[in-house]
């Protein structure tokens, strides 16, 4: 005769750990790699948004405060993308003002530096999803 042996059940779980990093927030954001190349390298430059804000510290007394660093900036869709005009600090002539400019989008890295490129499409820069 063969007696039966009752055994508790038994629930094997095998935990979930991530070979790759993944967003507890879902697919929300998009990362773009912002290079920072409007102007020359070496000089010097005013930046004012479209809505006339002059990110030069203190106004149009302040010469020179942006020239391009030249690197890609990791930034997020999330951070504050602006249109301006980059004007090379030689370049204003008071009959009709600033003659040396250049259209570009500005950055300021969470309002502590500008950095502005002269691609401004978007959809062309490069990105990497967050």
């Amino acid at each position: 005769m063969v007696k039966n042996v009752w055994v508790q059940p038994q629930t094997a779980v095998q935990q979930f750990v991530a070979n790759e990093y993944v967003s507890s927030c879902g697919d929300s954001g998009t990362t773009y790699y912002f290079d920072c190349n409007a102007g020359v390298k070496g000089t010097q430059y005013d930046v004012v948004t479209d809505n006339g804000d002059n990110l030069t510290p203190d106004g149009f007394l302040s010469r020179g405060y942006y020239s391009p660093c030249d690197k890609k900036h990791i930034t997020e869709s999330s951070d504050e993308f602006t249109y301006g005009w980059l004007h090379h600090t030689d370049g204003w002539d008071s009959g009709i003002g600033w003659v040396d400019k250049e259209r570009v989008i500005i950055w300021t890295d969470g309002g502590t530096d500008v950095h502005c490129t002269k691609n401004l499409n978007m959809d062309e820069w490069e990105t990497a999803k967050s």
